[in-house]
């Protein structure tokens, strides 16, 4: 990336700063009209600076609080059981445990296209049977599957 000159770094400080919150920028000896503001800020290599800036700003700000926002709602009582389900497969993952359906747990991580007539079968009879387990559950007269996502739950796997 280039090095950025002191009014590109004025700007850029200015524009990640007070995003709009003044017209002009103040560049040691002059005042930058809003124009020549967003003239620097189209330059890309100041774009990239400010991309950099911004991700830097998420990482060190918004991820905790978005961290913190799904571990609340995963033990949220009074929060839907969806969004506390979504919230604790997004934990896990950022943690770490990717969902693994059941069905790719027992046949493991081979690809369709690599399977035999045989393993395909099994595989398809696998699914048969757990899709007509889902379907057989109900909770109140209401269909699990109408209740929650489909792959929440491989949670309870």
């Amino acid at each position: 990336m280039a090095e950025l000159t002191p009014e590109e770094r004025a700007v850029l400080g200015a524009a990640i700063s007070a995003v709009r919150r003044t017209p002009a920028v103040t560049v040691g000896y002059r005042t930058l009209s809003a124009d020549e503001a967003r003239e620097i800020l189209r330059r890309p290599h100041v774009a990239e600076a400010m991309a950099d800036q911004v991700r830097g700003l998420l990482a060190l700000e918004g991820a905790p609080q978005a961290a913190a926002l799904l571990v609340d709602t995963v033990g949220n009582g009074d929060a839907p059981l969806k969004h506390r389900l979504e919230a604790a497969n997004s934990v896990l993952d950022r943690a770490g445990y990717p969902r693994q359906s059941s069905i790719a747990a027992e046949l493991g991580t081979k690809a369709p296209s690599e399977m035999t007539r045989a393993e395909l079968e099994a595989a398809a009879a696998l699914a048969a049977r757990r899709l007509a387990e889902v379907n057989a559950i109900e909770v109140d007269s209401v269909p699990v599957r109408d209740a929650i996502p489909e792959d929440a739950l491989d949670l309870f796997d």
